[in-house]
């Protein structure tokens, strides 16, 4: 109620007593009408007719009252959503945190909340990788391998082989013939091509890399660390 009243005080026009108090009982009926549509998973359009339905989710929006009930529809639920922005509901959640791990806090709660352990539930993070393909694995493969060879070859750890940067570039042209024939459902033969030319290309850079890693193994002691 607090950060709704603040965010209205911003503006020019005066706020009288009447309309104070008016928003602190709006803000009091969004902050429910949220923490139960959240609780239900329903839409706005959803919970605007379940809200109509139940008096006991009315009773808890604080919206049942003596005379004609006003049920807010599914555009005024979105906009009790977003009457307060972001960092002002982690302030106030972080405020109440702070209250719930205090002996002697307002919520007098029996025991004091216990907030050294968190968890989380890691299978709803996303996860930032591509879909996994033969030939999208083929080519960060090659990358990786070219990459581990650059840095030994720094430390004057060398093999003979072509440039490691010609594997890139290589692999890379070959990545977009890929690319632009799977647009294609017509280009089967042209993409087996490609893929067998990658699938040589990896050997030879597992190849090299494998004799990079024998060396360095050897005389890892005569380099310097990055």
């Amino acid at each position: 109620m607090r950060l709704c009243v603040q965010r209205r005080l911003a503006r020019p026009e005066p706020l009288c007593d009447g309309d104070r108090l008016l928003l602190q009982r709006m803000a009091a009926t969004a902050l429910r009408a949220s923490i139960a549509r959240t609780l239900t998973s329903d839409s706005y359009r959803e919970f605007s007719t379940r809200l109509a339905d139940s008096p006991l989710l009315q009773w808890f929006c604080r919206l049942s009252r003596l005379g004609t009930v006003q049920i807010p529809g599914k555009s005024h639920l979105q906009r009790y959503q977003e009457m307060v922005d972001e960092s002002g509901l982690r302030e106030v959640v972080g405020t109440l945190l702070e209250s719930a791990a205090s002996a002697d806090g307002p919520l007098e709660l029996a025991e004091p909340a216990e907030l050294e352990t968190q968890f989380l539930d890691s299978t709803c993070v996303e996860l930032n990788i591509h879909y996994p393909t033969d030939w999208v694995l083929l080519r960060d493969g090659v990358r990786t391998l070219m990459k581990a060879t650059i840095l030994i070859r720094k430390h004057g750890l060398k093999t003979r082989m072509r440039e490691p940067k010609a594997f890139l570039r290589q692999m890379n042209k070959l990545s977009m013939e890929m690319a632009k024939h799977s647009r294609r459902s017509s280009n089967r033969k042209a993409r087996k091509k490609t893929l067998r030319a990658m699938k040589r290309l990896t050997k030879t850079a597992m190849a090299h890399a494998s004799r990079h890693r024998k060396l360095l193994l050897n005389h890892w002691a005569g380099t310097r660390p990055e």
